[in-house]
């Protein structure tokens, strides 16, 4: 960032638009020690929850049944108890949750991420946001008692790390150009804007219920705790299939204002589309399109709307973005 002279602005917070004459020149925002405006020219909303667009006048919404929000934690000393998953999916009545799935660490057999639980939780309240985190951070309290009660080895066991905050995967989104949908991402539409180009499947998780995941060769898996995955066909035809899905630009970019873009979760798609866009391989894609055409936007001198899309996927294969068509 400083190579590239941009100047940062750490532990500062967004707080409301600078508007003049219906045009967006700025943001305010809070520091430790001021409130000040950032004037520019072009405005990227990262905020995950909308705030910019929702404070600029876009349509908001949010899909039913919101995924939960996962807390984690990283411990030490797996390796020396008997059973630990076990034990833990046996005691989930005690509990009260369905424990998460688990992350190893190359070469290190002793440490481990097995700690996390789904809450639901409409994360962008902040109350909500506020309960989640005890209830995560609690809940892994729980399974590190519950072990260390029943292994003999469970003295063994030490708590490394939390995660940073909660992993939010699903809250409000922004009514955009255009709103991706599940037959567009599972049939592999094509865009001539595309941005985003991805085979992640469709993934939904529940707090305590089953989690289905769409892929696009037509199948679905659908995991519940303590039965064998159910696979089925929900496409009952002979392909073709495809091997990759696109986002287009338009689920970025606002309808109306002329220096706004958006990129990560507040983005435009259906229930079912987000759930395969909503993970960070794809995300980054967002962010990186939204960077490139506000640079497009600024040396043409035009707006959002109107850049020429063909120069801005250019730049993008450019500058490393993984674009076909060129």
């Amino acid at each position: 960032i400083l190579e590239s002279g941009v100047k940062p602005y750490l532990h500062t917070m967004y707080s409301r638009p600078y508007v003049k004459d219906g045009k967006l020149l700025g943001v305010i925002v809070q520091s430790r020690s001021e409130r000040f405006i950032i004037l520019g020219k072009f405005f990227i909303d990262a905020t995950a929850d909308g705030y910019l667009g929702k404070d600029m006048g876009m349509e908001t919404y949010k899909h039913e049944d919101l995924q939960p929000a996962t807390s984690a934690a990283r411990v030490f000393g797996w390796s020396h108890l008997d059973d630990p998953r076990g034990v833990l999916e046996r005691s989930t009545d005690i509990l009260g949750f369905r424990p998460g799935w688990d992350d190893k660490f190359p070469n290190t057999e002793l440490i481990q991420t097995l700690f996390k639980s789904n809450i639901m939780a409409d994360c962008s309240n902040a109350n909500e946001l506020t309960n989640a985190e005890m209830l995560g951070r609690a809940r892994t309290r729980r399974m590190m008692d519950i072990l260390r009660s029943v292994d003999v080895n469970g003295d063994k066991l030490a708590l490394v790390a939390l995660s940073s905050g909660i992993g939010i995967r699903e809250t409000t989104q922004l009514k955009c150009s255009y709103q991706t949908t599940m037959n567009d991402l599972c049939y592999g539409k094509k865009f001539e804007d595309a941005i985003c180009y991805c085979a992640y499947p469709v993934d939904i998780h529940h707090e305590n219920k089953m989690t289905s995941y769409i892929f696009l060769d037509g199948t679905e898996e659908i995991t519940e705790k303590e039965k064998p995955p159910i696979v089925k066909r929900w496409r009952n035809d002979d392909g073709p299939y495809p091997t990759f899905w696109t986002l287009p630009y338009r689920s970025i970019l606002p309808e109306k204002i002329e220096n706004l873009l958006i990129c990560g979760r507040a983005l435009d798609a259906d229930k079912v589309a987000f759930a395969a866009i909503r993970v960070m391989i794809s995300l980054n894609q967002t962010g990186e399109a939204a960077g490139v055409a506000s640079f497009e936007a600024l040396t043409s001198g035009k707006s959002v709307q109107k850049i020429d899309f063909i120069a801005m996927r250019k730049k993008m294969k450019e500058g490393g973005s993984i674009v076909l068509g060129f």
